[in-house]
């Protein structure tokens, strides 16, 4: 199926980017009712075909750094100013010119790297591009997995390593114009993580592009292929500048190499880690920031706008609708225990009750009581298993969400799918349900079997847009699978089976109104015996309940409910369940929108503090060896 598509810009992929980002600042709350300041006012720019690294010791700021500059530093407050190519940065300008590669894989576990990449290629490039496809899996070392299952802590799938050049892959895809990565090498072995350093310099030499990452404490010939480094510490800057330049900064600051290291950046850590300092070291420290105020160059911002007009493939959203509902799909058929297990095990639960009350299928009146009995425990038991539906939303959701910041397809194109599936499931929940259990078993009344489908298709999407409902609206999704309980046993013990509505104190009274095992039980009664006609019978329950369905439903409700005969009533029970599911699944799209939309807001601040850079050539200086021992740092400098 091929989709229409439409230039939103007119560029060549060559378009040049320039990045800024000048005095950012960010405060989280602490427990003392204050704020604690993460970031102190460090500066970054960047120009199109440059890998900039943001390196410090741990807790320095560089996760917080990034997070600022993609505008998902959600927990506290920030101030500065980032800009694209001279215009300030919003939520809409990253989701169409960026991609982050975030420090945690959120990846479909039972897809792919094939399919993943052939995803992002129909969505990115409007087209299934096999070849670049398949240079993308080979440049990043995963041609060997291209047709393995990416896997989880339950599933074997790919390895960590794999997981993480598969993130970056998506990227390339894009081919976005800036393409920021939170510790891209982390998990990665030594010739891998090299490899794949290489790689984002050729990427961003040849493709043109910003690379901004940041890093933990690179070996040397890795950290040659970054053009710049920020290097952070307590949320200060302490170098930014070339990174063939830092071993002239140490000198100049006073901290020159020792003969025996050949990394200065291994060196220029151990010296602003403030984790481990004695009072010498936090002094040293507190000088390195004011040397750094002394010597670095000041570098005022671009001041002209470039206009950004690169060509945006944008698919119409039949053809996302298309490509979303075939993905959830095939997920269906892969993950058999988000979709299969649960239909097996609502089928076998069901079947083994209703053979329990096998008798019950016999139109005695000694066996009717058991048989509303069946009929209560197939509207309800397997409800309970919506709440695994919790922690998987929670997780589909966190995917879903990256990949939609990133530009890949409209948030509303997979609520739209997700809605589509869900139904589908939703039917297929309800058949398992009733089908062999209630009408080849229990002997249910055959002509009404669409209503009662009906019934349980209803019921199932209610307690399942619940569960939905729940994973959004806690951060934990086991707080959600907590407050499930509760809801379920109240919907459950006021459904007026036990207890009739009457003897019940207030509140529970009122919830036996809006219970939707309460209301889903008079419908099915009234299916089950409005047409059906017993045996003549003397005397009352439980030796004889009636002839007629109004008979039986009126002696029912003499013990339980009420439960009302006419048919009028019954619309108004269905309009009740459905009330309930418009409810949670308008709340799921509510919180869905509401997350998906959110970014950092970015208190602009027209500073007089611009970007400060270290480069002896700016200023003068001699490029001379230094006159001691020339080690391997030096030599590959001298030589580049």
């Amino acid at each position: 199926m091929s989709g229409n598509y439409y230039p939103l810009r007119v560029s060549s992929e060559a378009q040049a980017a320039y990045f800024e980002a000048l005095d950012i600042k960010y405060s989280v709350p602490n427990n003392k009712g204050g704020m604690d300041d993460i970031l102190q006012g460090p500066s970054l720019i960047a120009k199109s075909q440059q890998v900039i690294g943001i390196m410090g010791p741990s807790g320095a700021g560089k996760t917080s750094m990034l997070n600022c500059l993609t505008l998902r530093a959600f927990a506290g407050q920030v101030s500065g100013s980032i800009k694209l190519n001279g215009k300030q940065l919003t939520n809409e300008t990253l989701t169409t010119y960026s991609y982050v590669v975030a420090q945690e894989e959120r990846l479909w576990t039972f897809l792919t790297p094939r399919e993943i990449v052939t995803m992002a290629s129909h969505f990115y490039l409007g087209e299934e591009s096999s070849e670049k496809i398949d240079e993308v899996l080979k440049q990043l070392g995963l041609q060997d997995c291209a047709d393995t299952r990416v896997g989880n802590e339950f599933f074997k799938g790919l390895s960590g390593g794999q997981k993480r050049r598969l993130s970056v892959a998506i990227g390339l895809i894009k081919t976005p114009l800036i393409f920021f990565l939170d510790e891209p090498t982390s998990g990665l072995d030594a010739a891998s993580a090299r490899s794949l350093m290489r790689t984002l310099n050729d990427v961003s030499k040849h493709r043109n592009i910003i690379v901004i990452l940041t890093i933990h404490q690179p070996p040397v010939d890795m950290f040659l292929q970054m053009d710049r480094v920020l290097i952070l510490s307590a949320g200060k800057t302490a170098y930014f500048g070339a990174t063939k330049h830092l071993p002239y900064y140490l000198e100049r600051i006073g901290q020159p190499l020792p003969d025996n290291v050949t990394n200065p950046a291994d060196h220029f850590l151990d010296i602003i880690n403030q984790d481990f300092k004695f009072e010498k070291k936090g002094n040293e420290t507190i000088e390195i920031f004011e040397k750094w105020n002394g010597l670095s160059k000041e570098i005022p911002p671009e001041q002209d706008d470039i206009p950004l007009h690169r060509v945006i493939i944008k698919p119409d959203l039949s053809f996302m609708l298309y490509r979303m509902c075939t993905r959830n799909l095939l997920l269906i058929r892969r993950d058999f225990t988000k979709y299969a297990f649960r239909l097996v095990v609502c089928l076998l639960v069901n079947s083994m009750f209703a053979m329990m009350f096998f008798h019950s299928s016999k139109i005695e009146q000694e066996h009717l009581f058991e048989h509303i009995a069946v009929m209560l425990f197939l509207n309800v038991i397997n409800t309970t298993m919506g709440i695994i539906k919790i922690p998987q939303s929670k997780m589909d959701f966190e995917m879903v969400d990256d990949e939609a910041r990133n530009g890949m397809y409209s948030p509303f194109a997979y609520l739209f799918a997700e809605y589509l599936v869900t139904a589908i499931y939703m039917v297929l929940l309800g058949i398992a349900s009733i089908l062999i259990p209630g009408y080849v078993i229990a002997n249910f009344y055959w002509p009404n079997f669409l209503y009662y489908l009906l019934v349980e298709i209803f019921i199932f999407w209610s307690c399942e847009a619940f569960s939905m409902f729940l994973s959004l609206l806690f951060e934990n999704p086991i707080n959600g699978m907590i407050w499930f309980v509760p809801y379920f046993s109240v919907q459950f013990l006021t459904a007026t089976w036990y207890i009739r509505r009457s003897e019940m104190y207030w509140p529970l009274r009122g919830f036996s109104y809006i219970s939707i095992f309460q209301r889903a039980l008079e419908i099915t009664l009234f299916l089950e015996f409005s047409e059906r006609n017993y045996p003549e019978c003397d005397g009352g329950p439980p030796q004889c309940w009636g002839s007629t369905g109004d008979e039986i439903i009126g002696n029912v409700s003499k013990l339980y409910g009420p439960f009302r005969s006419e048919s009028k009533y019954m619309y108004e029970d269905f309009l009740v369940i459905n009330i309930s599911i418009v409810f949670f699944f308008w709340g799921y799209i509510y919180l869905f929108w509401k997350k998906v939309r959110k970014q950092t807001v970015l208190k602009h601040t027209q500073s007089t503090k611009l970007a400060r850079i270290y480069s002896p050539q700016e200023r003068g200086h001699s490029f001379t060896m230094p006159s001691k021992k020339k080690n391997l740092i030096q030599i590959l400098i001298y030589y580049n």
